[in-house]
């Protein structure tokens, strides 16, 4: 089997950057490693763990026990630490303490707290101490979306590393997909697999139908054909972030940003929408985050879908007279 950093696509030279730092004798340290989800902060994590408990090498072997016991999750001088439900609750943050209070047995210690910005404040508080001096040959990475996604005691104790969105190259070493996905995917390996899920290229499909005849049919208001697919909540809120990724995509083409396009595929579609005004556009993504929100008030998706059509089309009247008058 290979070692970890064999199998690091990217961010490669962050590993390397941090390696030798964190092998320094006697060293201990906290890291926060921050970025979009999915581009690779905890593999990276994982991968400077495998070469800080290495019997063979100071890279990391991939071969010896300890490199197979930390591809496994099983290495006794590794915790990772993740969220149980929507938090990572005081239980958890007192396996870390009890972790660090066992004797030494291998020649490091490391701690993954994979999404950190989700620690409550109870749990968050018992491991300020641990956070900010390190016991002797321990090494704790935080992972999380942004720095700014953290309680600021926990920032303040922490090296912050900052991780960019994967580039399409790198997501096509890992997945195998089509150029819309690896677009839409906007660097991560995670949406993009979420957007290869039939279910997911289903409910996108039915969003670009449902776009272009709400843009052309006169009629959308009476018709029948969209109120059956909006009668789920959850597929109204899907349906709202579908459209603005295309209306974006209608601005770019606005903008000759056809190269920067995340759905290639819907050319018709976004030709469509180019050919509405500008300002059209920014007024209808302005009101599908509106409705966005609302949904958590519970509005109902058929209503709104009617609000949303009629206050389209009066905008769409007005700007056509202004533009005709001028």
């Amino acid at each position: 089997m290979a070692r970890l950093r064999d199998r690091l696509v990217a961010h490669g030279e962050i590993a390397d950057f941090l390696l030798p730092s964190l092998q320094a004798d006697g060293l201990a340290l906290t890291l926060l490693f921050a970025g979009p989800s999915g581009v690779g902060k905890r593999f990276t994590a994982l991968t400077l763990a495998q070469a800080l408990l290495c019997e063979r090498s100071s890279a990391g072997c991939g071969q010896c026990g300890s490199c197979l016991r930390v591809e496994q999750g099983a290495h006794e001088g590794l915790r990772v630490i993740e969220p149980e439900g929507t938090q990572i609750k005081i239980d958890q943050a007192r396996e870390v303490l009890e972790f660090l209070q066992l004797q030494k047995i291998s020649r490091s210690r490391v701690i993954i707290i994979d999404q950190a910005h989700l620690l409550n404040p109870q749990a968050a508080n018992s491991l300020l101490k641990i956070l900010e001096e390190p016991p002797e040959g321990t090494f704790i990475f935080l992972i999380a979306p942004s720095p700014s996604s953290v309680l600021s005691t926990l920032r303040s104790r922490s090296r912050t590393v900052l991780f960019r969105p994967l580039n399409e190259t790198e997501l096509k070493k890992i997945q195998i997909a089509p150029d819309w996905a690896l677009k839409a995917a906007r660097g991560s390996v995670q949406t993009l697999r979420a957007l290869l899920e039939p279910e997911e290229q289903e409910s996108r499909a039915e969003a670009a139908r449902l776009l272009g005849e709400f843009l052309t049919d006169k009629d959308f208001l009476t018709a029948s054909t969209w109120r059956g697919s909006l009668k789920e909540k959850g597929f109204f809120l899907e349906l709202c972030r579908s459209w603005v990724g295309f209306l974006r995509d209608g601005l770019l083409m606005h903008a000759k940003g056809e190269r920067l396009l995340m759905n290639p595929d819907q050319k018709a579609l976004l030709t469509t929408l180019a050919a509405e005004p500008r300002a059209l556009l920014e007024f209808f993504i302005e009101n599908l985050f509106r409705l966005e929100a609302e949904m958590a008030f519970h509005r109902d998706p058929q209503l709104s879908m009617e609000e949303l059509w009629v206050k389209w089309r009066d905008a769409r009247e007005k700007m056509a007279f202004v533009s005709a008058t001028v």
